[in-house]
Parts: structure tokens; C-alpha cells; sequence
């Protein structure tokens, strides 16, 4: 497909109010192609909407690669992930377009659209996208997402955006908002560990830093338990560090938590440590 078909077959799967919306950001030869094509064409498969979605999504996403890392971060994901004359392609066209926000067409798509788009994304992608989708918007996309994804994306997703989709989400429907609750993890749940499984991820821990960070969003209960669990001198030198450190953005300590959350997440999934999750009931061992 060439770039005015592709324009049409989105614009016509978008339909005719957010078409409307992008036709203001064109100027009138753009318009008056992309009009007559759509005019023109006498039928657009489900294969030409897909792919025509699918090549904006992963334009709006290779800008956030390149915003969170740069051109070089970006152009090693998107290789990797899209191959290099794909990656290449998108990347010279956001060279000529870095403006405005990248979000704004996938927040008036159509959330049964996002659903089949996202399905089968890492969950690190899903939550990156719902980051930055209107909370109402958020909530209707993750509801349709498969089950088995949604403890993962929303463990994924930033604490303030958690909160509001999950507010979101109690409004519309109680039940799933309490089932995804039990089925999460946060940083308070390592309360439950037991203290060989602590030791174990104090010890895979491989940057103090994150250790000090965390400790310092975390419950007097919590401190205490990592404290326990490590040689006095390493507590020690964690509170000296706690308190040279000061005032810290809130995001980083969240960043700090989810960074030690993802180690134990692997110890879990490599048999090494078991996690208790919230609601999940009491593990039986014998």
C-alpha cells in the first residue's frame, strides 16, 4: 500500500469523528488526496485496516523509544523488533516530526481496536501504552485484555496510573478490580516473605542504590525486615545513605521498588524464592 492508501485505510477504520479531528492538522492538498482516495476505494479488507493500524502503532512507539533513550535505543528495539528497513523507515520520519504527543491517535482509537492491537504485546509495551491513555480510556482497553496479562501489565504500570485506572476500574466492575488487586504485587507484599527468601534477593540485588531508594517510600516494618536480613554493616551503611540522601522524587523511589519487585519476580519464575500475593491465600508447604 502507498502512504495515501495507508492514510485512508486508517482514517476510515478511526472513523468519521477522529478523522475529522486529524483532517485540522493537514493542510488542504493533503486533505483533498487522502479525501478523493478514500472516495475512491471500493473496499478495504480487515487485512489493509490492520496493517494500516498496525504501522501508526508502531510509529507512535518508536517516538517513545526514541524519548526514553534516544535514536540509537530506538533503532536497536526497533530492529530487533521490526527488522532493519522497517526500523529505518520510521525512524526517518520521526526525525522529520518529534512534536506534539505521539498518544493523541491511539487515545481516540476505538478500544476494541487496542485490545486485538495489544493482545499479544509484552506486557512492559501494554502498560507503557496505558501510561498514557486517558484513565477511562485505559480502564475500557485493560478489561478486554486477556487475563492472564493484566496482574502483569498492572504491576507494570506507574503507581499514579495504577491507581487511576484501578479507581476507574472498582466504578465499572467491583469484582475484577478486587480479583486484579489480589493477583499484584507491590512492594509492601515482601513483607510475606520469609527471611531465607529475603536474604536470597537482598543478595541478588546487584545496585545498593535501588536498596536505599526503596527503603526510604517503605513502611518502618518493611525497613526493619530488609534490615534483619542483611549483615549490620550493610544496614548500617543503608541508613547512613538514607539519611545523606535526603528529599527524592517519588518516582524514583516507585522506579527503585519496581527494579527490586522485577529481581524477585525472576527468583520466583526461576524456583528460587516463593512471593504471597495480596488475597491470595496462605501457601501450603509440607
Amino acid at each position: 500500500m502507498k502512504g495515501v492508501d495507508k492514510a485512508a485505510a486508517l482514517l476510515v477504520t478511526l472513523g468519521t469523528e477522529v478523522a475529522a479531528q486529524i483532517f485540522r492538522y493537514l493542510d488542504e492538498d493533503e486533505i483533498e488526496k487522502i479525501s478523493l482516495r478514500i472516495s475512491s476505494l471500493k473496499k478495504i479488507t480487515p487485512e489493509m485496516r490492520a496493517n494500516a493500524f498496525r504501522e501508526a502503532y508502531n510509529y507512535i512507539l518508536a517516538r517513545e523509544y526514541v524519548e526514553q533513550g534516544g535514536f540509537e535505543f530506538a533503532k536497536a528495539v526497533l530492529t530487533q523488533a521490526l527488522g532493519e528497513e522497517e526500523a529505518r523507515r520510521i525512524l526517518e520520519r520521526i526525525k522529520r516530526a518529534l512534536e506534539g504527543n505521539p498518544f493523541e491517535f491511539l487515545d481516540k482509537a476505538d478500544p476494541e481496536q487496542l485490545i486485538t492491537l495489544l493482545a499479544n504485546e509484552h506486557p512492559q509495551v501494554v502498560s507503557l501504552i496505558l501510561a498514557n491513555l486517558s484513565p477511562e480510556h485505559a480502564s475500557a482497553v485493560f478489561q478486554g485484555l486477556p487475563e492472564e496479562m493484566r496482574s502483569e501489565v498492572a504491576n507494570r504500570v506507574d503507581s499514579s496510573v495504577e491507581k487511576e485506572v484501578l479507581k476507574k476500574l472498582e466504578e465499572e466492575n467491583p469484582e475484577l478490580a478486587e480479583k486484579i488487586k489480589s493477583l499484584m504485587f507491590v512492594f509492601e507484599d515482601l513483607l510475606m516473605l520469609d527471611d531465607r527468601d529475603m536474604q536470597k534477593l537482598i543478595r541478588n540485588i546487584k545496585d545498593t542504590r535501588d536498596l536505599v531508594l526503596a527503603l526510604k517510600g517503605a513502611t518502618d516494618e518493611l525497613k526493619e525486615k530488609f534490615f534483619r536480613n542483611m549483615t549490620q554493616r550493610m544496614a548500617l551503611m543503608i541508613k547512613e545513605d538514607m539519611e545523606i540522601m535526603g528529599r527524592v522524587p517519588l518516582r524514583e523511589v516507585e522506579a527503585a521498588q519496581q527494579r527490586i519487585i522485577q529481581v524477585a519476580k525472576e527468583l520466583e519464575e526461576a524456583g528460587e524464592i516463593v512471593l504471597v500475593r495480596r488475597g491470595g491465600g496462605e501457601e501450603v508447604f509440607i
